[in-house]
């Protein structure tokens, strides 16, 4: 059918005759529409489909649903400049040295869990599947683990060769998901973040 429902609440899809929802349990609202004196119409959801993430876990670990481009760049903004400072502080502290390049990279490899998500929903704008997400996911913890030991190899070498030809892919999957254009309207992972 081409007029699909969705909750309010959450953005699940919704039976044409659902008074509740299936996947978050809320009561749907019905009201009595202006034009035509009836009752018992589901409220459509225009202001309420734009499902506002609260909170840390729901804006930077939930997988479900679609995050457009602006918000998606927002959150990433967050947690590299977080990344940054926190760094900073511990190179303040330590004082520059290979123990203290260590933890900056343990600090990245603990926010890929939530770039991840982020890439995941991104994706889910777009209409497609994860697959994407989780290559970049293996891309960036191998050039965060062999970033400690780029020094030790000849910028020739095909070891050092292959980290830059991953390095250049990672940068292409990353304006991807700055820059592509997520679907118009809903999709198969939930509403249009974007209506209003």
């Amino acid at each position: 059918m081409g007029n699909s429902k969705f909750c309010p609440h959450c953005g699940a899809s919704l039976a044409d005759n659902a008074t509740f929802c299936g996947s978050c349990g809320q009561r749907l609202q019905t009201v009595m529409p202006a034009d035509t004196g009836q009752q018992g119409q589901q409220m459509p959801p225009a202001a309420s489909r734009r499902v506002r993430d609260e909170g840390f876990e729901e804006n930077f670990f939930k997988t479900e649903g679609r995050l457009n481009r602006l918000r998606y760049f927002k959150r990433v903004l967050v947690i590299d400049i977080f990344t940054a400072i926190l760094s900073a502080i511990l190179e303040g502290i330590a004082g520059e040295g290979s123990s203290v390049e260590y933890l900056v990279t343990f600090i990245d490899i603990v926010t890929l869990p939530m770039l991840y998500t982020l890439d995941v929903r991104r994706l889910h704008d777009m209409g497609k599947s994860e697959a994407m997400a989780q290559q970049v996911l293996v891309l960036s913890a191998v050039l965060y683990i062999a970033s400690n030991f780029i020094e030790a190899y000849d910028v020739s070498s095909p070891w050092c060769m292959t980290l830059i030809a991953m390095s250049l892919l990672w940068c292409v999957y990353n304006i991807y998901f700055l820059f592509a254009e997520g679907n118009r309207g809903s999709n198969s992972y939930g509403p249009d973040p974007l209506e209003r």
